[in-house]
């Protein structure tokens, strides 16, 4: 079989050892085919293929509309009985539907192969934050194509759920029925990162800032649940004490536990809250909290030294 290079199909040509995708070379090896892979930047070897595109996209589909896909094929293939496969070629001077029965021969039928529903479908996330499903645009957070290069869909009960490739959630949108729409959530044209950062920072500074690795590697693995991590952090900071929450962080980084909910459980197996002394309060409302005192006037005397006279 004949193939373009595709990021579907092949990784690199490799000097001719050509090296194919995972699943491709899957697919390849159960139906023992053989692969002719176009070269790169090589137009004529894709001319006659491109040309047959041509072909069909100038001459049937043009101004032509269809209810359904099952009348457009049906049509296509009455159209193509009739004209591209029973008219003289001009370059060959045969026709192709005849030439084909000759090369039928020659062809092995394909395996009777069960498709697997567990496959995922991975998209290209493109540089404005965007994945492409089904001739649609599907926004992600803001940021994403910065750490997110490539992520996993799934379209189930008209809803397209968007996760990374290792199964995390990211976030989910209704399936659009139209063509060349963009599906965009209003949140994910905001820039949370200053915010972000201010609670990293209050945190931080929080711990003395003994803690900085471990908060930045916190946001980096948990980034959906930052801001709820480091809330977590502030409560326990206020609950067990500054030095004890720093010795819980000190054994999750040695044990390579990141998450405030380690250090939750750890303090609460090991630390005792802080004792909070409550003063009693002075019912301000009982009369006899209210006492008037009597005030006096205040004189100064002072002595006044007389003149004495002598004899």
């Amino acid at each position: 079989m004949v193939f373009d290079q595709d990021s579907i199909v092949s990784v690199s040509e490799n000097y001719g050892d050509i090296i194919h995708t995972f699943e491709f070379e899957k697919f390849r090896q159960e139906c023992n085919l053989k692969v002719y892979l176009f070269r790169a930047a090589d137009p004529e070897s894709k001319g006659k293929i491109e040309n047959v595109v041509k072909f069909i996209k100038y001459n049937f589909l043009e101004n032509r509309l269809f209810a359904d896909e099952e009348v457009l094929n049906s049509s296509f293939l009455k159209w193509l009985d009739r004209t591209g496969n029973a008219k003289v070629h001009g370059t060959t001077k045969k026709i192709p539907s005849k030439v084909f029965e000759d090369e039928r021969e020659h062809l092995r039928p394909m395996l009777d192969i069960r498709s697997n529903g567990d496959v995922s479908i991975y998209r290209n996330v493109r540089k404005d934050n965007t994945i492409v499903y089904d001739s649609n645009r599907y926004s992600l957070p803001l940021g994403t194509y910065n750490c997110q290069k490539e992520v996993s869909i799934e379209a189930k009960n008209e809803k397209l759920t968007i996760m990374t490739v290792f199964s995390e959630f990211i976030c989910e949108h209704p399936i659009s029925t139209g063509r060349g729409q963009l599906i965009k959530s209003t949140s994910h044209s905001r820039d949370i990162t200053d915010s972000m950062d201010k609670a990293q920072t209050t945190v931080d500074e929080l711990l003395l800032f003994k803690a900085t690795d471990f908060l930045q590697t916190i946001r980096t693995e948990k980034a959906r649940y930052a801001r709820d991590q480091f809330r977590l952090l502030q409560t326990l900071c206020d609950k067990y004490g500054i030095d004890d929450v720093l010795n819980a962080i000190k054994y999750c980084k040695v044990s390579k536990l990141f998450g405030i909910t380690y250090v939750k459980d750890f303090l609460e197996h090991s630390a005792k809250p802080k004792q909070v002394i409550v003063l009693n309060a002075i019912p301000v409302s009982n009369n006899k909290y209210h006492v008037t005192t009597e005030t006096a006037n205040l004189f100064i005397l002072f002595s006044v030294p007389c003149p004495c006279f002598l004899p």
